[in-house]
């Protein structure tokens, strides 16, 4: 005779097969979506492959002394923010 736990064994072996059957029978749906968004991305200047990923833009590449100087900014727009903000990093009653 049967027990609740076999029922239990059985539902949950068929509702894997049946998710199994799905994910197969789905799965061409799945390429076609997928294909479709890359041909999206492609469109808007992203390009997926098996080798990476590529972005075309139409902004110039930054040379070195640009580069550094926004760097050096950003470092000093970070440090001015944590100083008017000290008592964000500080836990318990000395916060108050």
């Amino acid at each position: 005779m049967a027990t609740v736990g076999d029922y239990i064994g059985l539902a949950l072996i068929l509702a894997l097969v049946y998710a199994i059957y799905q994910g197969f029978h789905n799965s061409g749906d799945v390429k076609q979506a997928l294909s479709e968004k890359k041909k999206e991305l492609k469109a808007k200047g992203v390009n997926i492959s098996s080798e990476g990923i590529s972005i075309r833009s139409n902004r110039a590449a930054m040379d070195r002394a640009s580069y550094i100087d926004a760097t050096q900014k950003k470092f000093t727009e970070g440090g001015q923010y944590l100083a008017e903000h000290s008592n964000a990093l500080k836990f318990g009653k000395q916060s108050e």
